[in-house]
């Protein structure tokens, strides 16, 4: 992907700016090695998005080099910091709209997904559309439905997704789901619509993780066979996959796949949840190898992307080309909005009830309705934390690559989450600085990183990883 960055040097000779003197500069060093043992030096302001050497000369990235076009420079706007304190509104022009059916999607399996959403729930919500949501098309509307088996909701998931097929134009529609309750019908549908499918699947790890595996039942297994047939040339189905203590490997799942869907490994579409997180998921399943050992986890996932053979999976690709891209146009911190893009004005929430939430992953009964659209202008979201508002994220090398972690947590929960998110955008952070430099990141050094009480010096890879 980013073979042509693997040079000696990309400076062009100009010095760094004295990042050192600049009000609340956050620079790390960085402890580079060569694979035949020399080692180097480079600072890097994930705030200014500058990588230098230690002689002051500034990397310079092209965009050109990782298949994107220049763009004039124009002045970032900065992103919205919301927080309790300082709410955002929602627009009526949505980007994004995302349905929560059923429960939400943290329960524990399909087997637990009972049916909360009516036929009549769908069609009440689709009449007062009109009301709340703008005529103004998007390009093109993006709705997506989310919980935590959309599809044993199917009387409102197949009259709804009908709906903003046929009256809403352009739109794209997805469906987040476990794979574990289709059928002849809903497979036709999907095609029919050309909605994009997103199955849930760990690969090896399923059972452990999610507690049950749709390919353990002959006839279910046999219905997502059919499923990956029938939309996979049209690019209209990806496998998402979580990393945990029971399986490291991003090429494990796609081998699992792969061997349970009678096809090459190397085509399956996959894309990554990043790192099981058990703390704040009472459902999940969390034995005691839940949790992954980091360290096994950056070299196995640092070697697999280093070595081409994760490279590829979508969360991975378009990650490292983010961190590209946040080099060359020197991408300051303060445009990074949240990950999930939930902070965004024309992103909302909502299930059929017509509740406004945090994120599609939240529920009203939780506390997290954030409104209601029978009163859109008073739609506040005011249960969230946008990543500067805490204390981890503007001390932290990877910010630029993980742009904050789950937006509603607090306290431990958000502790144990954002040490799971560092530990995952860790090797990424080290396979992207391998491509471009040659060099394996033996270790990050910071006046403080992430929080006072962990360590200034923290190790990352050893080069004996690439063999």
């Amino acid at each position: 992907m980013v073979n042509s960055l693997q040079q000696e040097y990309l400076s062009t000779g100009e010095p760094a700016a004295d990042d050192a003197k600049r009000k609340g500069a956050v620079v790390f060093r960085l402890r580079m090695q060569k694979l035949r043992g020399e080692e180097f030096y480079l600072s890097y302001d994930p705030h200014a998005s500058q990588l230098s050497h230690e002689n002051n000369k500034r990397l310079i990235v092209q965009a050109h080099d990782f298949g994107h076009d220049v763009v004039p420079l124009r002045p970032w706007a900065d992103a919205p910091t919301v927080s309790p304190q300082n709410p955002l509104n929602k627009s009526a022009s949505l980007r994004t709209l995302r349905i929560q059916l059923g429960r939400h999607v943290d329960c524990r399996s399909a087997g637990d997904a009972e049916v909360i959403d009516s036929l009549e729930d769908a069609r009440t919500f689709a009449e007062r559309l009109p009301q709340w949501l703008s005529s103004e098309p998007q390009s093109p509307l993006q709705v997506e439905f989310w919980g935590c088996e959309p599809f044993t909701q199917w009387p409102a998931l197949e009259y709804l997704g009908s709906f903003f097929a046929e009256n809403r134009s352009p739109v794209e529609i997805k469906v987040i789901t476990t794979g574990c309750v289709l059928d002849q019908n809903m497979i036709s549908w999907l095609e029919r619509l050309q909605v994009l499918v997103v199955v849930r699947h760990d690969g090896p790890a399923q059972k452990f993780n999610r507690g049950e595996d749709v390919f353990d039942e002959p006839v279910k297994a046999e219905n997502l066979r059919q499923l990956y047939q029938r939309l996979n040339p049209t690019g209209k189905i990806r496998f998402c996959c979580r990393l945990s203590g029971y399986n490291h490997s991003l090429s494990a799942v796609k081998e699992y796949l792969a061997a349970h869907l009678g096809c090459r490994a190397q085509g399956i579409p996959l894309t990554t949840e990043e790192m099981l997180f058990s703390g704040g998921e009472k459902d999940c399943f969390s034995g005691p190898k839940a949790e992954a050992d980091p360290t096994a986890l950056r070299h196995a996932l640092f070697s697999e992307i280093s070595h081409g053979m994760a490279v590829h999976a979508y969360s991975i690709k378009e990650k490292l080309q983010d961190f590209y891209r946040s080099l060359a146009y020197e991408r300051p911190s303060s445009s990074l909005g949240q990950f999930c893009a939930m902070d965004r004005e024309d992103s909302l929430a909502v299930d059929l009830k017509g509740n406004a939430l945090t994120c599609p992953l939240a529920s009203a009964r939780e506390g997290r309705a954030i409104g209601h659209v029978s009163d859109y202008a008073n739609i506040r979201l005011d249960t969230a934390w946008h990543w500067s508002r805490r204390e981890e994220c503007p001390r932290c090398p990877v910010l630029q690559l993980c742009k904050g972690g789950c937006m509603k947590l607090e306290g431990e929960e958000w502790r144990r989450a954002c040490d799971h998110r560092f530990a995952f955008h860790l090797p990424l952070f080290a396979a992207g600085l391998y491509f471009l430099t040659g060099g394996v990141l033996r270790e990050i050094e910071g006046k403080v990183l992430r929080r006072p009480d962990l360590p200034g010096v923290i190790p990352v890879v050893h080069p004996g990883v690439l063999g």
